[in-house]
Order: structure tokens, then sequence, then C-alpha cells
């Protein structure tokens, strides 16, 4: 087999792979060998799973003309009656919307009144379940951010809290998408998000604003190998580490004013020291290089006053 057939297979394969599937809770029952063989051929729901402020499409074949078919689905004492309009001589179609009259669990088809005859379904093969509303997904929000987004139901809305404070409500697109327009906030700052559907609301996510930006060292000592603390200032509770090549010299904490002193041993003159800040959020400062001096004792000179006859450091 030629290389140029082999490319062409694979890319059929590939072809085949690509192309979308049925939903995987699609649902299709075909009435044989049972007294409603004889009037329905069979029912099709287009999702067996669906929460508050979806909709289930119902469909329906039947294998004689009529002019009206209902369904009545019930979860105990809870019972919901469909009506389907026909489509053609022998199809019907419909949609059903999950509204807070529902309650959540498993609901079964138990009768379907086809041209005013009421054929009352036993056994439970046909059903589908409300499920709770889910939980928002947000995206991660930074120091940066101009904007929270995140996904919920489609056409629905979210509830954005700061702090606990609500601060709006927004909707959702057809893809469930939501996007709050904001000005950037303080690291930790606590965002939730609450889905609304239905009057119905799903339990909150809640996420903390991440520092994204990097810490800056904007004040460090000068050190001469006499030198035994590194002194600077940097970002308010940072950590600071000193390094000598690799070798980890001292480290410490920057305090809330944000001023840091390390403790070193002494090094030779003309060796290289390194300085790292790493803030709460582990971002990192570049690296901060200095090159130890050696340091020279002040020199006295002396004079003699004539009248004191005292000693002058100049």
């Amino acid at each position: 087999m030629s290389n140029k057939i082999i490319w062409i297979l694979l890319g059929m394969l590939l072809i085949l792979i690509l192309i979308p599937k049925a939903n995987a809770t699609t649902f299709k029952f075909k009435f044989n060998n049972n007294k409603f063989s004889n009037y329905i051929d069979h029912l099709n729901l287009n999702t067996t799973k669906a929460t508050f402020g979806q909709t289930i499409e119902i469909s329906i074949k039947t294998k004689k003309s009529g002019e009206g078919v209902s369904l009545t689905f019930s979860n105990g004492t809870n019972r919901k009656e469909i009506s389907l309009i026909k489509t053609s001589m022998n199809s019907f179609s419909g949609k059903m919307k999950i509204t807070s009259l529902f309650a959540k669990g498993e609901y079964r088809l138990d009768a379907i009144k086809f041209n005013h005859q009421n054929l009352v379904i036993s056994d439970n093969k046909i059903n589908f379940t409300i499920l709770d509303l889910p939980t928002p997904t947000i995206e991660q929000v930074t120091n940066q951010s101009t904007a929270i987004k995140g996904l919920f139901l489609s056409n629905s809305q979210v509830e954005v809290y700061k702090d606990s404070k609500l601060i709006n409500t927004v909707k959702t697109n057809d893809k469930g998408e939501f996007i709050e327009a904001i000005k950037p906030l303080k690291e930790f700052t606590k965002i939730s998000i609450i889905g609304v559907s239905e009057g119905l609301q799903s339990k909150p996510i809640t996420v903390s604003v991440k520092d994204s930006i990097a810490p800056s060292i904007t004040s460090l000592s000068a050190i001469s190998d006499q030198s035994l603390y590194v002194t600077g200032i940097s970002e308010p509770l940072a950590s600071v580490k000193v390094y000598m090549n690799d070798n980890l010299l001292g480290e410490s904490s920057v305090s809330s004013t944000g001023k840091f002193k390390v403790k070193i041993d002494k090094q030779k003159a003309n060796s290289i020291v390194k300085v790292i800040v790493l803030d709460q959020s582990n971002n990192q400062s570049k690296p901060f290089t200095m090159h130890v001096s050696h340091h020279t004792s002040p020199v006295l000179n002396t004079v003699k006053n004539n009248s004191t006859r005292q000693l002058i450091i100049k």
C-alpha cells in the first residue's frame, strides 16, 4: 500500500473522530411487542438529565394518524403533563421547561394520551432526572484582572460578590459564559459567584484574588567585607533570601512597614552577593546583585591644639 493511500485513510479516520457525537444521555424507546405498539412506534428524549431552567425536548412517532398526544410524568405526588404539537401526519413534538415547580429527583412516564385514549405505562423504562443546579466555574482573578469571567447555565444569571457584598447580577449567554468588568482588585480579596435559575440559587464558588505582580527591591544597603547584615526595603510581609552563588547566606521576612534585615557572615571583598524577594503568592523579584567592597578604616589625622592639647579626628 502506497504512502499516499495510507495518508488518505488516516485523514478519513481523523474526520470521523472529529465529527461531533450525539449527546450521551439522549434516550430513544421503541414500543415493540406490547399493547402500545399498535399506537406508538417510538419516543425520543433529547436528554435524560436536566436541571432547573433547562428544557427537555420530547418527540413521538405514532403508527396511526391522530390529532393530539400528551404525556404524564410523575415523581411521587408531583405530576407534570406536557402536550405535544403535531409536526406531520404521524409525528408530534414538544418542549418541557424545568421550572421551580418541579421536584428534584427522577420522573417516570406514567401515561400517554393519544386521540383521547389514555395508555397507562406500567414499567419505569422511560424516565428523566432533575438535578441540583451546578456550581458555577470562574477563571483565575489576579490583581491585574479587569474582568471576572466564568461559566454557568446558558441564558441564566449569576450573582457576583466581593468580600461577601453583592456588587452585580450578570446574565449568561447562549454558551453559559458570563463576564463582569472590574477595576483591578487588591490581592487576597474574596470573589464569590452564585448561579441563579428559575429563582433558585446554586452553591457558591469562592476564589481569592491572586497577586501576579512580582515584588521589587526599592532600597538596598551597600555591603563590605565587614558587613554582618543586608538591609533594604521591599514588599511588606514578603520573604528575603541572600545568596553567594547558589549558597544561601541568610533569609528573613519583610516587616509590615516594608523594611528587612538579613543576618549574614562576613564575605570576602570583590565577591558577588545576590538578593531575591518572594511575596506571599510566590512571585519572585528580579535578582539584585552587589559586589562586596573592601572596608577601609578611617584615617585619623591628629593636630595638637596648643591651648587644650586635645586630639581632633578629621
